[in-house]
């Protein structure tokens, strides 16, 4: 996805009269009351416009300057619809910023999620079982059949299904169908960390003759393993074979993937009980990637139910509104079968 930048200084001149189109809100509809005076200002460098009301990755648009105001036109639960020029707009993060003005009277959207274009959903045409975690070992309910959910994550053969703000579950992808945008739902990242070594070369394909050098991992960086192993060419002047593995580095700005050979990395321990063991505090989210930013969140922790450490720690964004890093620990629990990367604060150690 390709993002934009609108320059403090465009926007500043379009603030004073700024007029949102029909067909600028998803739906096509104009907003009840497009004059309000109610501003929100990112309060960070950077503000993330998604296109729909949706804090996901898929869902990101564009990037905006942070700490300019921009006139608030709908609203809706956890974000408000923002307007940037007279036919350009978004939906922002309420955690991300703060509003000033008079936005009693922002009208509230109540378009149907299933009317923006760029969602993917999961239906069921029965009441299917929804789980804590992907593997789906400890189911938590179910869904209701017929009705589509927005899909935020994916595997090979699962789906994790938002339900409203602050929960959701994983369901069998063979228990239903999806339809919309499905192709832009970012995939969950296993447990297995790796490390680069020097010339850790990421290729377009697991093959040096057929492949193109996509980017080379810095020494020491640390790379979520996508897929793999996969046999294929590792010399041009030989007909040597070897393993690889599909690799994206962690907290590193772009997020590079690629396929790395074997032997260009240096593999963490597997999980098992070696890890050491932890305690779930409250509000303890595992999210697939240590950054509240670019991660997914996958599900909560029950508070005070055990956990094992399998990596880190990687230091990354905890805060929407702030510049604020912390430390993230990947965890496992054996109760749940959830393995995801908590905030080292979310967690209590022996």
């Amino acid at each position: 996805m390709h993002l934009t930048t609108r320059t403090t200084a465009a926007v500043a001149m379009l603030l004073a009269s700024l007029i949102l189109a029909p067909g600028a809100l998803p739906g096509g509809a104009a907003p009840a009351q497009a004059q309000s005076d109610c501003a929100f200002t990112g309060a960070l460098e950077s503000l993330i416009l998604y296109h729909a009301p949706l804090t996901t990755p898929s869902q990101q648009k564009d990037t905006l300057p942070g700490g300019v105001p921009y006139r608030v036109t709908m609203q809706r639960a956890e974000h408000y619809y923002v307007a940037v020029d007279d036919a350009y707009g978004g939906w922002v993060d309420r955690r991300s910023g703060g509003v000033s003005g008079d936005c009693a009277s922002v009208p509230v959207d109540t378009t149907p999620l299933t009317d923006f274009e760029t969602l993917c959903f999961f239906t069921s045409p029965r009441a299917a079982q929804l789980y804590h975690e992907s593997r789906r070992a400890n189911p938590q309910g179910t869904i209701q059949p017929g009705q589509p959910y927005a899909v935020t994550l994916q595997t090979y053969d699962a789906y994790h299904l938002q339900l409203d703000h602050a929960f959701g579950g994983w369901v069998a992808a063979a228990d239903g169908q999806t339809s919309g945008n499905c192709a832009a739902v970012p995939t969950e990242y296993p447990a297995q960390i790796a490390t680069a070594l020097d010339n850790a070369r990421a290729w377009s394909i697991p093959d040096v003759r057929g492949g193109e050098v996509v980017t080379t991992f810095a020494p020491g960086t640390q790379l979520a393993v996508i897929a793999g192993p996969v046999t294929g060419p590792i010399r041009l002047d030989t007909d040597d074979t070897g393993n690889w593995f599909q690799a994206r580095a962690i907290n590193v700005a772009g997020g590079a993937t690629g396929w790395v050979w074997e032997n260009r990395l240096r593999f963490s321990p597997p999980p098992g009980p070696q890890g050491p063991t932890a305690v779930a505090r409250a509000n303890a989210r595992a999210w697939s990637l240590p950054d509240v930013h670019t991660g997914a969140w996958i599900a909560s922790l029950v508070e005070g139910s055990a956990v094992r450490v399998i990596g880190g720690p990687v230091v990354g964004p905890i805060r929407f509104d702030t510049d604020d890093t912390g430390n993230w620990y990947l965890i496992a629990q054996d109760a749940t079968g959830i393995t995801g990367w908590v905030w080292r604060e979310r967690l209590s150690f022996d």
